[in-house]
């Protein structure tokens, strides 16, 4: 009798405990699949007009594809640098564009664009005093695409390495079509595209340190050769 009532009482344990591991279990599902559904979504960029697709944006918080919906925003408004997705639990994604900006200007024959420092058109008609200029022709170029000419990559490369060193107004191609032609201030700083923009700016770091030692900044430091050649 007594074998009889503990088989039974442990019958009943495992029932219970069955039922509470279904409850738990139910209730994990339950919250994951509606406690946390998308139910807002913030967009803090201002000055732009971004169409999110609906179907994109909602389900649920914890599976909402946050690297695949960054791609296709990247890949579809070519004006982003990068795209900020955040997941602020329960119900709200934040979506925080990164605009590009622009770091030089490329004066070409037609128009006057803005480049960021990676060759990307971002604005025509842009006017910068501020902003270094490239007068190199390319000729006709789009908003949202990437400049890949030679010359224009090797000036923007220049630029961003020459930044601390000292700056640079300017840069055109020169006479013969074979170099390029960096102004900063009364000096003229002459190197072609070939070149390493590493060791070019560790040449010129060690011959600006030179003559600022001096005191007075060369008209030309020719950099196209083995040996620098510097004019006063």
């Amino acid at each position: 009798m007594q074998g009889i009532k503990w088989l039974t009482y442990r019958k009943l344990r495992f029932f219970i405990t069955l039922v509470l591991l279904v409850i738990i279990f139910g209730g994990i599902v339950y919250t994951i699949r509606y406690g946390f559904e998308v139910q807002r979504i913030e967009f803090l960029g201002e000055g732009m007009d971004i169409q999110l697709n609906g179907r994109m944006i909602s389900g649920n918080m914890i599976f909402f594809p946050s690297q695949k919906i960054r791609q296709d925003l990247l890949r579809e408004y070519p004006q982003l640098k990068d795209v900020s997705i955040r997941k602020q639990f329960p119900h709200t994604i934040t979506i925080i564009p990164i605009l590009r900006t622009p770091f030089a200007i490329l004066a070409t024959s037609k128009a006057s664009y803005g480049v960021d420092a990676e060759g990307n058109v971002v604005g025509v008609g842009i006017h910068d005093t501020s902003l270094p200029e490239l007068d190199i022709d390319v000729g006709t170029v789009r908003v949202g695409t990437a400049v890949t000419d030679q010359n224009v990559q090797s000036a923007l490369q220049f630029l961003k390495q020459s930044t601390l060193l000292l700056p640079v107004s300017a840069i055109s191609t020169s006479e013969d079509g074979l170099s390029l032609r960096a102004k900063s201030g009364q000096t003229e700083i002459l190197f072609t595209q070939s070149q390493p923009v590493d060791s070019l700016m560790a040449t010129l770091q060690t011959l600006i340190t030179g003559v600022r030692i001096k005191g007075t900044m060369p008209k030309i430091i020719d950099l196209r050769f083995s040996k620098p050649v510097i004019q006063w």
